[in-house]
């Protein structure tokens, strides 16, 4: 019954979606090849910066930051979510239809902009001899339950932004505080030195460490892991779901 509610609404979440990933390229000369170029540019800036400029004993650290900071560019786009409900206000108020639809079509543009990131990734991986192997094949199941996780931010997020305004300001900070708490940079002997709990209480570091064992490290990653991983992604979306419904009812008041 839900399933049939959500796809009586497909033709919105599609457009939603399309209009989304058209407005991120529009009237740049090169449009969608940018979804590959520009990750392109980022990581190897990145790579060349922090494989000349810093010195770490890490193995293979070019690889090491470059996958950490893919990951973390997946989650730190939660900030282009805030505004996602009050910038469609025109949908909200004039036309009726499950309005997480709206969230979740961001989302997915969000998520197709990632895989072209990680497309990109392995290519630079595979250029600069990372051990990449047939546990390369677990990716698209981390990806998919980081989405997940994702969403069940940006649902909570969005949801509450509409009712306080300077929740984008204060979830930027937060962002900032958060990046420097996660081994991206650095291993994470460092934060366990100080307090193995930042290690322990950081969603995001268990998918930065599920994505660098799967692209660096050529580890399998156990049941447990992926358990733990869906654990986290599920509560994520439970939490942000219910933010959501509590509040959606008001949603046309304020907007």
């Amino acid at each position: 019954m839900i399933l049939k509610k959500y796809f009586q609404h497909y033709e919105l979440f599609y457009n939603l979606t399309i209009a989304e990933l058209k407005i991120k390229y529009k009237n740049s000369v090169l449009g969608f090849l940018w979804a590959l170029l520009e990750p392109l540019l980022i990581s190897l800036t990145l790579y060349i910066v922090f494989t000349t400029l810093f010195k770490s004993d890490q193995v293979n650290y070019g690889a090491y930051i470059l996958i950490g900071f893919t990951a973390w560019f997946f989650f730190s786009n939660t900030n282009s979510m805030i505004n996602v409900f009050l910038s469609n206000a025109h949908l909200i108020t004039k036309t009726f239809f499950p309005r997480e639809v709206i969230l979740f079509s961001s989302c997915t543009a969000l998520f197709i902009n990632t895989i072209f990131n990680f497309i990109v990734l392995v290519i630079i991986l595979i250029f600069i001899k990372a051990s990449i192997s047939y546990h390369i094949l677990f990716l698209p199941l981390i990806l998919v339950i980081n989405f997940f996780f994702i969403l069940g931010i940006s649902l909570a997020l969005s949801s509450l932004y509409i009712f306080l305004r300077d929740l984008d300001k204060i979830w930027s900070i937060i962002i900032q505080v958060w990046f420097f708490l996660t081994p991206i940079v650095y291993p994470s002997s460092l934060i366990l030195k100080i307090s193995p709990l930042l290690i322990t209480l950081n969603p995001v570091f268990y998918f930065i460490k599920a994505y660098r064992n799967i692209l660096l490290y050529d580890k399998l990653l156990s049941l447990n892991y992926i358990i733990t991983l869906i654990i986290i992604s599920l509560s994520a979306s439970l939490v942000g779901w219910k933010i959501f419904k509590k509040l959606e009812p008001k949603f046309a008041e304020e907007v």
